[in-house]
C-alpha cells in the first residue's frame, strides 16, 4: 500500500480502519470482571485508611521498575525505528529493511503470547528477565555485523524479547502488589515507558546525524538493554528472589 499510494494515504486508510473496527470492539469489553466488587471494597477501605499510594518503601520496586522500562524502552525504540533506515545505510535495498522491520514486528505477536504463556509456568520475573535477554541480544547482532543473515537472525531474537516484554510488567506488578493498586501503578510504568520509547528513537536519529552512523546508537541502546536487566534482577531480590525474604505483600 505504502508503494502504491503512498505512506500519508496509506496511515489515513489504518486510521480509518482503526476507526471503524475499534469501538465495537471495546463493546465486548462491557460488564464487570470476576472479583471487581472485593477489589472496590479494598480500594475505598484504604482510602478511608489515609493510604492512598504508599510509603517510599513500599513503592521502591514500583520505582525500580519505572527505571527499568524507561531504559528496555530507550533501548527498544532505536532499531524499531531506524532498523530499516540503518540496513539501506549499510548497502541493502529499502525492501530489505521494509522486510526486517516487518519481521521483527511478526515475531514479537509470537513473543507477546509465547511469554505470557511462559511467564504461567516459570513466573513474571523468569520470563521478563528472559525477554530482557532476548531484547539485548538481538541488539548484539545489530550494530557489530553487516551481512543480512546476521541481522535477521538479530530481528528474530530481539522480535521474541520485546514483544514479550512491556506486557510482563502488569504481570510483576500485580505479584507484588494488590489488585486494587494496579490502575495508577500500570499507568505510571507505561508513562515511563513512553518516555523511553521517545527519548530512545529521538537520541537515536540524533546520534545519527551526528555520527553519520547508526551503531554506535545500537551500542548504547544494548548499554540501557543491560540496566534494564540488572534493575528487573534487583526487584526480583528485592520482593522475594532466591535467598530473600519477601518485603512487599501484595
Amino acid at each position: 500500500m505504502t508503494e502504491a499510494l503512498g505512506w500519508r494515504q496509506t496511515l489515513m486508510l489504518y486510521g480509518l480502519f482503526a476507526l471503524v473496527v475499534m469501538p465495537p470492539m471495546l463493546l465486548l469489553l462491557r460488564g464487570k470482571p470476576p472479583g471487581w466488587d472485593a477489589m472496590g471494597a479494598a480500594r475505598k477501605a484504604s482510602r478511608d485508611g489515609g493510604a492512598r499510594f504508599g510509603s517510599l518503601a513500599e513503592n521502591l520496586p514500583q520505582i525500580m521498575l519505572c527505571l527499568a522500562i524507561f531504559c528496555c524502552c530507550v533501548a527498544m525504540a532505536m532499531p524499531l525505528l531506524h532498523i530499516a533506515a540503518h540496513t539501506q545505510d549499510i548497502g541493502y535495498h529499502s525492501h530489505d529493511g521494509a522486510v526486517l522491520l516487518s519481521l521483527i514486528m511478526a515475531i514479537s505477536f509470537v513473543g507477546r503470547l509465547g511469554m505470557g504463556a511462559l511467564a504461567d509456568r516459570i513466573g513474571g520475573f523468569r520470563a521478563m528477565f528472559l525477554a530482557s535477554g532476548l531484547q539485548a541480544s538481538g541488539l548484539l547482532f545489530f550494530f557489530p555485523f553487516d551481512g543480512i543473515g546476521m541481522l535477521y537472525v538479530g530481528a528474530v531474537m530481539f522480535g521474541l524479547g520485546f514483544g514479550g516484554l512491556v506486557p510482563l510488567y502488569a504481570v510483576v506488578l500485580r505479584s507484588i502488589y494488590a489488585a486494587h493498586t494496579m490502575g495508577w501503578r500500570v499507568g505510571a510504568i507505561l508513562l515511563f515507558g513512553a518516555v523511553g520509547m521517545a527519548v530512545g528513537g529521538q537520541a537515536a536519529g540524533a546520534l545519527f546525524d551526528w555520527m553519520a552512523t547508526y551503531r554506535l546508537a545500537f551500542a548504547i541502546g544494548l548499554a540501557f538493554n543491560i540496566a534494564n536487566l540488572m534493575l528487573i534482577y534487583s526487584v526480583w531480590r528485592l520482593t522475594g528472589g532466591p535467598g530473600r525474604r519477601r518485603i512487599v505483600v501484595a
